[in-house]
């Protein structure tokens, strides 16, 4: 997942994608007559504060109220009838999004189980799939993580209809709509001018100006220059993003990227932490990695599983370095499963050796998470850490109680150890006459 995962600050992360597209829809409490009745009066106020409140709270209680709305449009006139008809259409477009919720939860099951099949299935059974993802993206009311992961779905249908339904959005007038077509199309591998990355750099919009300099490709001359530029940008995602694909470019403008990289490793957004992270992997910056260590502690457990990664990418082989040291303190206290078996295979990587009195325990502690025992056993067997004194406890790993894959793995193990420790072969006799 550290390998295919692009993280970009315009992106919903995992958690927000399982949370806005495949959780349970948010349930409202229908409004009753006399509120609507209330709301409808404000509209038609006088006073633009009173009727702006009005419109608001009409929208908010959605296609409940939109009987009443379409009565009172009957014969209103003026600033009353603007405010009912907005009303009326920002009701209609709600609902239509509403709508949507089903094809946007396929299309995030899709990207988040990396199986292209619930997406496939759905594009088979609806011819008007391209239009409905087109409308998606176009959509300037809808939530900007909706239109981007629509905007990746319509170039990954891999049709003409699709292709070309991309194309009109980079045509049309809407510069977040070029911008997430645009984006999209050049990570589904289609072709994309430069220049229209260059236009979308001058637009006011973060959002367009962040995709687009993450997207600036890398054989334009210009690339580098526009890139560094964007390093003092007002908003930090931009910089962030451009300092991203500056070290993604390389040159002689890396350098400069790498240290707004560092600083962002202390920025507010967790997910703006993890990108700078994954970043710093391809910096090549060995001063790097006393700005990574802290991010072990970091409050967001994603950051700390990822500061755990980039440290095992970093500090590869590196035994006598400062990461080792600093993992194996973090696996003494870190609470989150998927962090700590980042730890461990980091610590493997380094080649680090003094974290045996933290692994050892997790051997043979059987309330301890599957994944976290699976990581314990990778970095004792890289370290030659099956003593004599540990290989004759292996048979309470291979006992009927234990789990299925502790048994395997430690009937791996005991095969591998014997060139050096015949003796364990005598530990695999119970094993070949078990049930299974």
């Amino acid at each position: 997942a550290f390998q295919t995962e692009r993280i970009d600050l315009f992106s919903p992360s995992t958690e927000a994608i399982r949370r806005r597209f495949l959780g349970p829809p948010a349930v409202r409490p229908a409004p009753d007559a006399e509120a609507v009745g209330e709301l409808l009066w404000a509209l038609a106020q006088d006073d633009p504060t009173v009727r702006q409140a009005g419109v608001e709270g009409l929208l908010e209680a959605g296609e409940t109220a939109l009987p009443a709305v379409r009565d009172r449009r009957a014969g209103a006139e003026g600033a009353l009838a603007g405010a009912l008809e907005e009303v009326e259409r920002g009701i209609v477009a709600a609902s239509l999004r509403e709508g949507r919720r089903e094809v946007l939860g396929t299309v995030a099951r899709a990207y988040l189980g990396r199986d292209p099949g619930p997406l496939d299935a759905w594009q088979a059974g609806e011819p008007r799939a391209p239009e409905i993802l087109e409308a998606i993206v176009a959509d300037a009311g809808e939530a900007v993580d909706a239109r981007r992961l629509a905007s990746r779905a319509l170039v990954d249908l891999r049709s003409p209809e699709s292709y070309e339904a991309s194309r009109r959005l980079l045509d049309g007038p809407d510069p977040v709509a070029r911008a997430l077509a645009a984006s999209a199309l050049v990570e589904g591998r289609f072709p994309v001018r430069s220049a229209t990355f260059v236009a979308l750099l001058g637009e006011a919009d973060p959002v367009v100006r962040g995709l687009a300099a993450l997207h600036l490709p890398a054989v334009d001359e210009g690339t580098g220059a526009r890139l560094h530029a964007l390093l003092d940008d007002e908003d930090d995602r931009v910089a962030l993003h451009a300092a991203r694909r500056l070290v993604e470019v390389g040159g002689d403008r890396a350098g400069p990227a790498v240290g707004r990289l560092r600083q962002g490793l202390a920025q507010g957004d967790p997910l703006a932490r993890r990108m700078c992270l994954r970043s710093l992997v391809g910096a090549g910056d060995p001063a790097v990695v006393a700005d990574v260590i802290p991010r072990l502690a970091d409050a967001d457990p994603l950051v700390r599983r990822d500061a755990a990664v980039v440290l095992g990418r970093m500090c590869l082989n590196q035994a006598d370095g400062p990461a080792g040291p600093a993992l194996a303190a973090r696996l003494a206290v870190e609470p989150r499963q998927d962090a700590r078996v980042q730890i461990l295979l980091a610590m493997t990587a380094t080649g680090y050796r003094g974290g045996q009195e933290q692994t050892q325990p997790i051997l043979f502690d059987r309330a301890a998470n599957i994944m976290v025992r699976v990581a314990a056993f990778y970095y004792a067997s890289r370290n030659d850490f099956f003593d004599k004194r540990i290989l004759f406890q292996l048979p309470q790993l291979i006992a009927p109680g234990e789990d299925w894959v502790i048994r395997h793995i430690t009937l791996v193990v005991i095969g591998l150890e014997q060139g050096a420790n015949p003796l364990v072969l005598n530990l695999l006799l119970g094993a070949l006459a078990d049930p299974d």
